[in-house]
């Protein structure tokens, strides 16, 4: 079974000039709250995450592209610049910055274009892709459904949500 979880750089207006490039198999903005400790001055800031498939392999990966600008090869800092990390960040394949919906634990996925094929095996979700609005971190998905406010989904809220019942149905009779 192949692995799911999210590849991150994070910042921190305590150390200017340095980005640190990791992974979690959990969500980011938890991964940021581990990370805040007595050591730490102040909270880190997500710059980039990504959901992916073989997350460990996919930060290797970073890490070994990114070798000359390591701080340390024991520590997952670099001093690079963000838009370099930005852009190796756009060649791999994985939804940035997602919003799950989950609607009554349905077995259906939606994806909308451009999300790779490969993510298609993502169960009982409803995954759509908006851009990134600001580094500032936010709150974790939730599990139940959010409000539509953007134009996709006032747009195609309903008829998903027809296709869903159909689904559920086609389900319980079969």
């Amino acid at each position: 079974m192949m692995r799911r979880g999210y590849i991150y750089c994070l910042s921190n207006p305590a150390m200017p000039g340095l980005l640190k490039i990791g992974y979690t198999e959990k969500t980011v903005e938890e991964r940021v709250k581990s990370l805040y400790s007595t050591g730490v001055p102040m909270q880190f800031v997500i710059e980039l995450k990504k959901y992916v498939y073989e997350p460990r392999k996919k930060e290797q990966y970073l890490h070994m592209l990114f070798t000359q600008y390591r701080c340390d090869k024991k520590r997952e800092f670099f001093a690079i610049p963000l838009s370099l990390v930005k852009s190796e960040f756009h060649k791999i394949e994985g939804i940035s910055d997602t919003t799950i919906i989950s609607i009554n634990s349905a077995p259906i996925t939606y994806v909308s274009p451009p999300v790779p094929s490969y993510m298609d095996n993502m169960n009982d979700t409803i995954v759509y892709q908006e851009p990134i609005q600001s580094a500032v971190p936010k709150a974790r998905p939730s599990t139940k459904s959010t409000s539509c406010t953007t134009s996709f989904c006032k747009k195609y809220f309903l008829p998903i949500i027809l296709v869903v019942v159909i689904i559920v149905l086609v389900i319980i009779i079969a």
